[in-house]
């Protein structure tokens, strides 16, 4: 199995309501619920091997029926705990107040490699000791209806699911950190979507997103928590966005060698003019309250 540890599930307030209807959820940021199974046949439409190897998974079992059962939602993962989180945010210029995670459920956080060993062979899986590890967070992204889904069926459009997974591997090409996709499952539950907002409906074929990220905890959900004045969440919350960023701050390929990749592709000068302080601040580079002249740490 995966192996989850779920350190977001124990730190965070779980609204003890299971349901999937819409509803306001106080004292919560996270709302355990099933994605809704799709109507099968289920497939594999895209799989991501070097992302699959990082995770410590079988790249070949990716590409199984029970794999896309899995993943999209069909059967329940054994050990993954399923949840959505809520969040809170701005939309047309105002506070909107609860938003969340309307078709969208996170399977759980599972540790995997940070980056693979150069030297390992493409068809060899790394071994537990082989590098440091990281802790990613599982999610599918149009598995079916949320608490937080408002108006929305919870589905996604194949299309865009596929414009996603080219646009993460893009990105991650370009050594510019984002969320990134392990696969896609195609479903044959239709979807209807206004493509072009100008009132033509269509019927589009679905699918579900499997997206890997460090965490998928927003800033919103602690926006929305102060909105409320829940101390105790937000506190919580709080020491765990820190925890999750002091761990991406020191691993292997984290933001201290993006800072100095963006450097190096700058010709190795400051990024543009930027002030030192401003770079070390910005970059997450500065360490024990400043005092060091702008300079990264060693550590």
């Amino acid at each position: 199995g995966l192996g989850f540890h779920n350190a977001l599930l124990r730190s965070a307030a779980v609204d003890p309501n299971t349901a999937r209807q819409t509803r306001q959820v106080y004292n919560a940021t996270l709302s355990r619920v099933l994605p809704t199974p799709p109507r099968p046949p289920v497939r594999i439409v895209g799989a991501n091997d070097a992302l699959a190897r990082l995770l410590r998974i079988d790249p070949l079992g990716l590409r199984t029926d029970a794999a896309a059962a899995y993943l999209s939602g069909l059967r329940v993962l054994p050990g993954a705990v399923y949840y959505a989180h809520a969040y809170g945010g701005h939309q047309f210029g105002r506070w909107a107040g609860q938003l969340g995670d309307g078709r969208a459920v996170s399977l759980g956080e599972v540790y995997g490699l940070c980056s693979l060993p150069s030297a390992l062979p493409p068809s060899t899986l790394p071994s537990n000791d082989s590098a440091a590890m990281c802790s990613y967070e599982i999610a599918l992204k149009g598995s079916g209806r949320t608490p937080y889904s408002r108006f929305g069926d919870g589905r996604a459009a194949l299309e865009n699911g596929c414009r996603e997974f080219l646009a993460g591997d893009y990105l991650e090409a370009l050594g510019i950190p984002s969320s990134r996709a392990l696969a896609l499952v195609a479903h044959s539950t239709p979807v209807i979507r206004d493509p072009l907002y100008d009132g033509n409906t269509r019927i589009l074929p679905a699918g579900v997103l499997v997206r890997v990220a460090p965490s998928f905890l927003r800033f919103g959900s602690l926006q929305l928590a102060a909105a409320r004045q829940d101390v105790g969440q937000l506190s919580a919350l709080a020491s765990y966005a820190l925890s999750r960023v002091s761990a991406l701050e020191t691993s292997p390929g984290g933001a201290e060698a993006y800072f100095h990749r963006v450097k190096a592709a700058a010709g190795g000068g400051k990024l543009g003019g930027t002030p030192t302080e401003v770079e070390t601040t910005c970059f997450f580079l500065r360490r024990g309250g400043g005092g060091d002249g702008g300079q990264p740490s060693s550590s």
